[in-house]
Formats: structure tokens, sequence, C-alpha cells
């Protein structure tokens, strides 16, 4: 079944690939024939195809600019219930051929498993949005204009301020699968990410850092300058640090310090695989409350032009929403086939990767639903707290604790934003901490592939050095 049906125009003005780029799915085929030959019982290959450019900066210059091509073939092999898995970079069938030899000879000699298996064909949804054609007239030179325009835009708000690091990235890819079992997909994909990070700077005094991200499939989309000033202007507001206070209160955490305090954790606790290992927190709670009624997370990588959408998943699965936690009672885990086997259930359509591996799990368009108070009511609600824009440290996979400084954040005193502050500290458990979810904004901002509020806690251990 074919995703998307596209034209095979050269992606980011890269000419001389409409052959290969039809043919992609065909010489996914071709892999699995061969390894068929060769005695393989059965037989996936996933492949890439497409071009990349890339522009990095570095204080407050451009430091490189890269272009590279995107290819590759992975092969994966199941012969007597042993797996095998081979790759390889150039898209030509002595290539193929060879890769095919060398997977199934691995999985003549790995041992047994009776739960590798291929996925059985489903019908494949075509997701709007994901490729845009004039993505194919971009230069390279376009995406050098994007990223010092982003750039500009953020020296010319203030001259204070500094950008320490950032990227612009262009892709146009192709991706196809094909199976033994009859799985048969195809979808192209053009994406622009580009990230900023950047402190202000006046003399001697020195502001906190801040980061922001988008992305879009669209060319006309693309907003790079606009982002540079937004987070020139958050650099600037936060600029002027002072103490932080002690105390055990109320923490709002913004976006950003949602994905990397709360959404990272949950991806990884909710991965099948880490609770069948029982490296997950979540193991054995299906049907358990484990945070506050008000927080609601599903996946969802049907959303019309999502960052992390696509029509099926690396095991050319078909991606479906998947409610995860309702209402605070967890309700489901993220699976692939291998997994989901395990417990003699269906597949999520939560397989990960690319043409270098075998399939892993992961989340497509991970989403916390948004609540029913705006930001600013969260702080206006708060006799006490702070807002955190930005933390540095990660919680421990399994546990959940933390302990980290705040980089970016507001002392709220009677529910209003005070001052910036610095040195602070803030620790506990994430897990212990989604019950004592007071509150959720019904603004949501994308941070990379995830859809994240703001999220109020109570009874969090702030400590001003």
């Amino acid at each position: 079944m074919v995703g998307e049906a596209t034209s095979a125009a050269e992606p980011l003005s890269e000419g001389g690939r409409r052959d290969r780029l039809s043919g992609l799915l065909g010489l996914c085929e071709k892999a699995v024939q061969f390894a068929q030959r060769k005695g393989a019982d059965e037989a996936e290959a996933y492949g890439i195809d497409g071009r990349q450019v890339e522009v990095f900066l570095e204080r407050n210059d451009v430091k490189l600019g890269k272009s590279q091509v995107m290819t590759g073939v992975g092969l994966r092999v199941l012969r007597s219930q042993g797996l095998g898995f081979a790759s390889v970079n150039l898209l030509d069938d002595a290539k193929v051929e060879d890769m095919a030899e060398r997977a199934v000879s691995l999985a003549s000699k790995a041992p047994r498993d009776r739960h590798n298996r291929l996925p059985e064909p489903e019908p494949i949804k075509e997701i709007e949005g994901l490729y845009d054609r004039e993505s194919e007239a971009l230069s390279a030179e376009d995406v050098l204009r994007h990223a010092v325009g982003m750039l500009r835009a953020a020296k010319e708000y203030d001259p204070r301020v500094t950008v320490d690091s950032g990227t612009f990235n262009a892709s146009v890819a192709e991706r196809a699968i094909f199976s033994s079992r009859g799985v048969e997909a195809l979808e192209r994909s053009s994406d622009f990410a580009y990230f900023m990070l950047a402190f202000a700077r006046d003399g001697q005094e020195v502001g906190s850092f801040d980061y922001l991200f988008e992305g879009t499939h669209r060319v006309r989309d693309i907003a790079a300058e606009d982002m540079g000033r937004r987070l020139a202007q958050r650099v600037m507001n936060a600029f002027g640090a002072k103490k932080g206070a002690t105390f055990k209160g109320t923490v709002i955490m913004n976006p950003y310090t949602v994905e990397s305090l709360v959404a990272g954790l949950l991806t990884s606790a909710l991965d099948a695989n880490n609770v069948q290992k029982g490296m997950s927190r979540l193991a054995g709670k299906i049907g358990e409350e484990v945070a506050s009624p008000l927080l609601r997370v599903r996946d969802d990588g049907l959303v019309p032009g999502g960052l992390g959408s696509s029509s099926f998943d690396r095991e050319g699965v078909p991606h479906r929403p998947t409610t995860l936690i309702d209402e605070g009672r967890l309700s489901e885990y993220l699976y692939n086939t291998y997994t989901a086997s395990k417990e003699g259930r269906r597949t999520t359509g939560h397989a990960a990767g690319n043409q270098r591996n075998t399939p892993t799990i992961g989340p497509t368009n991970f989403i916390l639903e948004p609540g029913e108070r705006s930001k600013e009511e969260l702080i206006e609600e708060t006799d006490r707290g702070i807002l955190v824009t930005r933390f540095s440290g990660w919680p421990q996979a399994v546990s959940g604790d933390f302990s980290g400084a705040v980089k970016g954040g507001f002392l709220i005193e009677k529910g209003e934003l005070v001052h910036p502050i610095k040195e602070t500290l803030i620790a506990g458990n994430i897990f212990e901490l989604l019950h004592n979810l007071s509150a959720v904004s019904e603004e949501v901002e994308e941070v990379f592939s995830y859809r994240l509020p703001y999220l109020r806690f109570e009874d969090v251990s702030v400590t001003g050095e």
C-alpha cells in the first residue's frame, strides 16, 4: 500500500536523482527477494533516499554549512526464528544482494526467539501536509539565508544578545518499506527545523541562557527571523537576574522545561521494552492512577502537518491515535511488533529507527492535553513560587528523581512575576510530582515532536543558593 503519492522531482534543487527516488520501493522489494532466494523464511527491507542541507551558528556567526545525501537500505531477515540484520548505504543491486547474503548468514547463526516476527499488512492512510512541492526549489543558499536571518533578527533586537549556537536544517527524503508478509509503503516528506541558544551580556554581567526550537514541513511556514526576535526578547526579559528564595511550594514549568523533565521521562517509562525489562516505574500499573486527574497524555502520528507525523512506522504499521494516560490513569504502553508479541497483543504502531538498525520503540507526536486556564491565570493564582523557563539536568530514567539548576526563571509573589532568578535549585521526583499537578494551561507549544502546555506543581523543594 503506497502511503503518499508524490512526484519524483529533485528536492532542494539536487538533480539527477529522479530514477533512484522512483525506484526506492522497487529496490526494497529486490532486497527481500534476494534474501528469500538465499534461504530467508521472512524478510523486510526499509530504505531512505534524500538530501539534507544544514547551517550551524556559533558565537554570533555562521560556523559551518554542509550538504549531504541520505541514502541506504536496511534488511531484517528471519530464519528458523533467528534474526539477522545488515544495511548498505549504496543503492545498487550488487550491494543490496551482498547485504542480503550477510543478513541471512547472521540469521542462520542467531539464537531462536519465537517473538521474532514481522507484522501483517494493514491499510495505510495518507497524512496531509508532510511534503511541500516548493521544497524542490529550495537551495543551499536559501537555507543559509534563513539561518543568517534568524541570527541577524536576534542581534538587531538588542546588541547585548549573544547567540551561543544554533542550526537551520532542511531535508527532503523518501522512505520505503517492503516485506515478504505483504507490507508495502512509500512516503515522502520535507522537513525544516531551526534552533537557537542565546544569552544577554552587558559588560561583566551575563544573563541566563535560553533557547527556542521551531519546525515545519512547508517552506511558506518557515519563520526563522520571527523566532530569532522572540528568543532575543526572552533573554532580555530574563536579564538582571537575582538570587532566588528557599521554600517548598509552587513551581510552574514552561513547555520547554516540561519537555526536559516530564515528557522525556514519560516516553521512556511508557516504552514497552523498558516495561518488560523492569526498567519502568510504570510497569504493571495499567488501570491505576499514576498522576493527577488533570493529566491526559496521548500519542498521535496522524496529526496533519505534525513534526512527528507519518503514515507508517519503522515496520510499515500504520500509526493510530493512542491514549496513554487518561485523567491520571495509565491506559496503554508503546509497542512495536516484537514487544507486542511477548504479551500476545497487537502493536500500537510505534516501531522507531532508521535503515541502519533494527526497529526500536519511540513516540510520534507526543501530546500532553491542554487544560482550561491560561498561563497568566496559573501565575495569578500562585501566592509564592517560581516559573521555570529553562532547567539544567535530567531525571533519573527509572526512579524519576531529579535535582538541578534553574537556568532561566522568575520569582512569583502574590500572583506576579517579581524578577528573574539565578542560583536556584529544584529537586524532587517526577512520578510523585505528577500527583501534585494542580493546573494545566490552555496554551500549548510544539517542542520538537512534543506538544506541551505549562504545568503547575505543588510542594516542590526550591533552594536559593
